[in-house]
């Protein structure tokens, strides 16, 4: 999960919950989800995660290309 701590430290939370959807593709979700379950004793080990890398700088720089973020203050 590459630049996950640039995520976890943003301030602008509703823009962090946006480059977390766009980095996590549907087979990673679909992953996790199944992991979780597993983790609260409901499901298989889902085993390994072998799906695209997930990439939350990536992700970060798409959306600032999309949408420039702007300083309020």
């Amino acid at each position: 999960m590459i630049g996950y701590e640039m995520l976890a430290n943003m301030s602008d939370k509703d823009r962090a919950q946006e480059v977390w959807h766009r980095a996590m593709g549907p087979e990673a979700r679909d992953w996790f989800a199944k992991f979780y379950a597993f983790k609260a004793g409901h499901g298989p080990d889902p085993g390994k995660y072998t799906g695209p890398v997930i990439d939350f700088e990536k992700a970060a720089q798409e959306l600032e290309e999309e949408e420039p973020e702007t300083d309020d203050e």
